[in-house]
């Protein structure tokens, strides 16, 4: 049984991994999201057991929805930054 922190630094190392290979192959990216929400409640985890603060569920809730947003933004720019046409410059008009 790994520890904690063993955990969390195996999901931080394997969504380096994925993110390297992203690029090659688009659907780990889903992969990658779903391991960068569990690493959220990992280090909420760990904050916890440090004694730092103690989430309470809706506190909990909310990190996780930060960081969905957050994918949710980018996904949402990239797709529009896709979308967006070469501007023109005073040279060329």
């Amino acid at each position: 049984m790994r520890t904690l922190g063993e955990r969390i630094t195996a999901t931080r190392v394997y969504i380096a991994g994925l993110r390297s290979i992203e690029s090659r192959k688009p659907q780990m990216a889903r992969k990658r999201r779903r391991l960068e929400r569990k690493l959220v409640l990992l280090e909420l985890a760990a904050r916890w057991r440090r004694r730092i603060f103690k989430p309470s569920r809706a506190q909990v809730a909310h990190e996780v929805m930060n960081v969905m947003a957050a994918e949710e933004e980018a996904a949402f720019r990239a797709r529009l930054d896709t979308f967006k046409a070469p501007q023109q410059t005073k040279d060329e008009e």
